[in-house]
C-alpha cells in the first residue's frame, strides 16, 4: 500500500513445523504451532511483516518468537481458546485476535482470543458458535468474526473488545467461513465492504428439494456487507454451476435440468461397453473456504475464493482420474 495502511492477507496451511522469514524494520515477530492451521501476514510496509499461525485443536497454544536475527528466538508461548482456526492483527501489530471454536471444555460458545503481542496477555471474548474467520477494519475499529454454525457474523468493537452486533446473513446459503475486507486507504472503515464466503451452497432460484443430487441444482454465494450500516446486501454474488471438464459414462438420473421436479431433459444412460465421452459433467461451487481480495481493487476488481466444487450426479468413473 502506498498509504499508512496495511494489508492482511490469509495463505494455505503446512503440516510440519516451519517459520518464514520476512524483512523488517527494526523488530521481526513470528507466531508458530506445530501443527498450523492458518497463517496471516501482517505487513506495516514492505519491510515490516508478520508470521502468524495458531496450534492444533489439540493443543491450543500460540508461540511468539523474535525474528530480529534468522536465529529465531521463543518470546513465550500463550494458552487460546479450543481449536483455534484463524488469525487477525491490529494494523499497528500491537494486537493479535485469534477465532477459537471454544472458549472451555464443555461449553459450545466459541471466542476470539485478543493477545496483546509486546506482554502476551490474553483474554477471551465470546462469540457465535463455531468462529471460523476473523478480519480486522482497515483503521482498527472494528473486528468481524464468522460464526459458521451460528450462521451469524459478530462485530466487535475494537475499543471495547465487546460485540455489538450480530449481522444475520439473509441467503439460502449457510456457513460463513471466510472473510475478506475492502481497503480504500482513507481514515474512515465506514466506506469499506466485507466479503463473506458462505461455505455450503443455496438452491439456484426455482430449485427444490424434488431437483437435488442433479450437477446444477445449486450455487455458491458470496455476501457482501455494507460497513457504514453492518448490514447485508439483499443480492448475494452467485457463482453458477459450470462444465467439470470432463464427461462420466452417462447419468444416474432419469431426468437433469428441472425446476420443481418439472421439465428438464431425459438423461443419457450408462453404456455397457463405456463411453465417457457421453455426458459432460457440471459442478457447482460448494464449501467455500477462503477468499482473498485483490491488493489493487481500482484496476483489478476481483476477489479469489477457494472451495470445493459438488458433482453428485454420477457415476463415478470418469474419463480423467
Amino acid at each position: 500500500n502506498s498509504g499508512a495502511q496495511p494489508s492482511i492477507c490469509a495463505i494455505g496451511r503446512l503440516s510440519t513445523q516451519s517459520a518464514m522469514k520476512f524483512g523488517c524494520r527494526s523488530q521481526s515477530w513470528y507466531i508458530i504451532s506445530q501443527k498450523h492451521d492458518m497463517i496471516a501476514i501482517h505487513a506495516r510496509s514492505r519491510r515490516s511483516r508478520m508470521f502468524v499461525t495458531v496450534r492444533h485443536k489439540t493443543c491450543p497454544t500460540v508461540s511468539v518468537f523474535d525474528a530480529t536475527t534468522d536465529t529465531l528466538v521463543k518470546v513465550r508461548e500463550v494458552t487460546t481458546g479450543i481449536d483455534p482456526r484463524s488469525v487477525a492483527v491490529m494494523p499497528d501489530g500491537s494486537r493479535a485476535y485469534i477465532a477459537c471454536v471454544g472458549g472451555s471444555s464443555g461449553t459450545s460458545t466459541g471466542v476470539v482470543t485478543k493477545l496483546v503481542l509486546a506482554t502476551g496477555v490474553t483474554t477471551n471474548i465470546n462469540v457465535g458458535i463455531e468462529p471460523q474467520a476473523v478480519v480486522i477494519s482497515p483503521n482498527a475499529t472494528k473486528i468481524y468474526v464468522a460464526n459458521a454454525v451460528s450462521n451469524t457474523i459478530s462485530v466487535i468493537n475494537a475499543a471495547t473488545d465487546a460485540v455489538t452486533t450480530v449481522i444475520l446473513p439473509s441467503t439460502g446459503a449457510s456457513q460463513p467461513r471466510a472473510l475478506a475486507i475492502t481497503n480504500d486507504n482513507d481514515t474512515s472503515d465506514t466506506d469499506e465492504t466485507l466479503y463473506v464466503a458462505m461455505f455450503f451452497a443455496a438452491r439456484r432460484a426455482g430449485k427444490t428439494g424434488l431437483d437435488e443430487g442433479q450437477d446444477d441444482q445449486r450455487e455458491g454465494h458470496v455476501l457482501r456487507i455494507d460497513t457504514s450500516t453492518d448490514t447485508v446486501n439483499a443480492t448475494p454474488i452467485a457463482l453458477a454451476p459450470a462444465l467439470a471438464g470432463f464427461a462420466s459414462n452417462g447419468s444416474v438420473l432419469d431426468f437433469v435440468g428441472t425446476t420443481n421436479g418439472a421439465g428438464g431433459v431425459d438423461a443419457l444412460d450408462p453404456t455397457n461397453p463405456v463411453s465417457f465421452t457421453s455426458f459432460p459433467t457440471t459442478c457447482y461451487p460448494n464449501q467455500l473456504s477462503a477468499i482473498a481480495l485483490h491488493p489493487t481493487p481500482a484496476a483489478n476488481p476481483r476477489a479469489y475464493v477457494c472451495g470445493t466444487a459438488a458433482s453428485p450426479n454420477g457415476p463415478f468413473r470418469f474419463n480423467v482420474n
